[in-house]
C-alpha cells in the first residue's frame, strides 16, 4: 500500500500548478502520452481532500473516534497511526527533504469549482504521505492476485457482500 500511495503522491506533484516550466516535480515515469498525463492529472484532483477524509476514513478520525475503534477492533488504529507516520518520518528524513524540487512538501491545485482559489495541499510530507495511504488503502482493488489502484474504477460504487476479486479482461 505504501507504494501506491507514493504513485499518488508522484501523480499530485505533476498535477500541481505551483511546478515551474521545466521542472520536475515527481519522479520521471515511462514515457506516456499527454493525453495520459491529462486523464491521471484530472483524476488526482477529483480525489477527496484532507478535509473530506477526516469523515470517510480512521487515519483522520477524531482522537475520541480513534479511541472507539481502538478498543473495538482486531486491527488497531494507533498500530496503524504510528507505522504511517514512522514511514512518512523515514521517507522524508532520508529521501524527500533532500530533494525538495523532485518531492515538494506542499503543491498548488487549482480549486475544484472555477470561482474557488487554488488550493495548497500536503504532499511530499507527514501529512500527504498519510492522506495518500488512505486513499490507497480504501480505494485499492485485489486484480489478478495483486493490490492495485486503477484511476476512475476507484470511483465506481460496489457491494460489501458478494463481490469477487477483478480478473484480468473483464471490462
Amino acid at each position: 500500500v505504501g507504494y501506491i500511495a507514493m504513485l499518488i503522491l508522484n501523480e499530485l506533484a505533476k498535477a500541481s500548478s505551483t511546478t515551474p516550466p521545466n521542472a520536475a516535480a515527481g519522479i520521471a515515469l515511462p514515457k506516456r502520452p499527454a493525453t495520459m498525463d491529462n486523464f491521471m492529472s484530472s483524476w488526482v484532483q477529483c480525489l477527496p481532500s484532507i478535509e473530506e477524509m477526516k469523515t470517510l476514513h480512521p487515519l483522520f478520525w477524531s482522537e475520541e473516534d480513534q479511541e472507539l475503534l481502538q478498543s473495538s477492533s482486531t486491527s488497531k488504529i494507533y498500530q496503524a497511526l504510528d507505522d504511517c507516520e514512522e514511514d512518512a518520518t523515514w521517507l522524508v528524513e532520508r529521501i524527500w527533504s533532500q530533494d525538495r524540487q523532485t518531492f515538494p512538501a506542499y503543491v498548488t491545485l487549482p480549486g475544484r469549482q472555477q470561482e474557488e482559489e487554488p488550493q495548497s495541499i500536503p504532499c511530499f510530507s507527514t501529512e500527504g504521505y498519510k492522506w495518500a495511504m488512505t486513499i490507497a488503502q480504501s480505494r485499492s482493488v485485489f486484480t489478478d492476485g495483486s493490490l492495485r489502484l486503477i484511476p476512475y474504477m476507484d470511483m465506481c460504487n460496489h457491494q460489501d457482500r458478494y463481490t469477487q476479486e477483478i480478473t484480468g479482461g473483464f471490462m
